[in-house]
């Protein structure tokens, strides 16, 4: 059997994502993976729509040393849905819009 490549693996797992429902929580660009040989942003934060309401402050600790290639990811979950500035769209219009998405005709399969 030939490997996958990488890319071919992540564009799976992104389809998956995309078909589960999933938001993607991950802001910003800064690298959880840092390698000796250069770093990337290979790690993801995936959550389902009501949950995804929910999360505060995510973010790739910088500051930390993990004695390991990877960063440590944190945020904060909240006991309620956090209050999205008010629109003129209903609540139940609201939900994964809010949240990144994924462009899966930029990925190079």
């Amino acid at each position: 059997m030939q490997r996958e490549s990488l890319k071919v693996v992540i564009a799976n797992r992104y389809e998956w994502a995309l078909a589960a429902g999933l938001c993607l929580l991950n802001v910003g660009a800064v690298q959880a993976c840092v390698p000796w040989s250069g770093g990337s942003v290979v790690d993801v934060t995936f959550a389902t729509p009501a949950i995804a309401r929910r999360v505060e402050e995510w973010r790739v600790e910088t500051e930390v040393e993990t004695l390991s290639d990877h960063r440590y990811i944190r945020f904060e979950v909240s006991p309620a849905p956090v209050r999205l500035a008010s629109s003129s769209s209903s609540t139940s219009s609201r939900g994964r819009s809010q949240f990144p998405r994924w462009a899966l005709s930029k990925i190079d399969r």
